[in-house]
């Protein structure tokens, strides 16, 4: 079985993979999971905010976009 160090670290690997592709919200269940077993782990936490970032940032654009619908 896996320590935890190494746990951590696949976790935060298939995080940053799912980050890449934009599945955000995959990447921040990835984080999650790691920081679950490292909880003061600073670079998850910053890569977990950063996904999150991006997520609320997908959504102001998209109601930008929503909204400008009925004027073009």
């Amino acid at each position: 079985e896996e320590d935890a160090k190494t746990k951590v670290e696949n976790l935060k690997a298939k995080g940053n993979e799912h980050f890449k592709r934009g599945e955000y919200r995959e990447a921040i269940n990835c984080y999650t999971s790691a920081l679950e077993i490292d909880p003061k782990n600073a670079v998850l936490l910053s890569n977990r905010a950063f996904a999150n970032f991006k997520i609320v940032r997908l959504i102001i654009l998209y109601n930008r976009l929503e909204n400008s619908l009925p004027y073009l």
